[in-house]
């Protein structure tokens, strides 16, 4: 930092006004994407746990929610989209995939995203 110049801070999540403790707008920011992070991967650990109880609708339900706080992998997409398939919701299973497609395609992954292509394919020959 320069001479002069003042750095942005927030309040710390959940101190007091008063409080001492302050983070720099960008490890607030990291420390909210972590946190996002993990909860998507714990809906996703949760959604897997219902698919092998058999309860297909809540687990794509529950995967569903995962993708959105994780929207940029491919990979929650296409669960979500075999979870859909599998509980009848074909249409959402579609945007999954094409979501991934698009995931794919855009990190320049051209044999994932083949695969991807022929899951859409299958999807509507099925």
């Amino acid at each position: 930092m320069g001479r002069g110049r003042r750095r942005r801070t927030v309040e710390g999540l959940g101190a007091a006004r008063d409080s001492h403790r302050r983070f720099s707008v960008g490890r607030l920011a990291a420390a909210s994407t972590f946190d996002q992070l993990g909860r998507a991967r714990a809906l996703a650990r949760r959604a897997t746990g219902l698919r092998r109880r058999g309860d297909l609708r809540r687990a794509a339900v529950v995967m569903r929610e995962a993708c959105y706080l994780e929207e940029g992998c491919p990979v929650m997409w296409v669960r979500y989209a075999d979870l859909a398939r599998r509980s009848g919701k074909k249409d959402q299973a579609e945007r999954a995939l094409k979501q991934a497609l698009w995931l794919r395609e855009r990190a320049g992954d051209r044999a994932r995203a083949g695969v991807i292509r022929r899951m859409l394919l299958g999807l509507h020959q099925g």
